[in-house]
């Protein structure tokens, strides 16, 4: 019984040459390509993002909350290109996060 397998593999070993030539052009092709693939020393795994940390010493999770988590929330809501805006705030401090599209470089964001 004379498989498909067999037939390629006689195949490839009455023209090994042409084999071995197809082989070699497959892997400098190979590292041809991967010498020009671009390399990030710290590529970037997650969307953009600008956190703003703000401290209000002696204050309570609840004035933080109405003094100064608000008005932030107020100013950053709608800048072009956000996806989310999140905040949490604790006694004395008050921690907005705004969430970036893909597209928006990190620089302007």
């Amino acid at each position: 019984m004379n498989s498909w397998i067999d037939k390629l593999i006689n195949r490839a070993l009455k023209g090994r040459y042409l084999t071995l030539s197809a082989t070699l052009l497959v892997v400098i092709a190979g590292l041809i390509a991967v010498k020009m693939l671009p390399l990030e020393a710290y590529p970037e795994l997650t969307n953009p993002q600008v956190r703003v940390i703000t401290l209000y010493p002696g204050k309570g999770a609840e004035e933080v909350e109405r003094l100064v988590t608000v008005p932030l929330e107020k100013e950053l809501n709608g800048i072009p290109g956000q996806t989310s805006l999140r905040s949490l705030s604790l006694y004395g401090l008050s921690v907005v996060t705004t969430t970036f599209t893909e597209a928006t470089l990190t620089a302007f964001a």
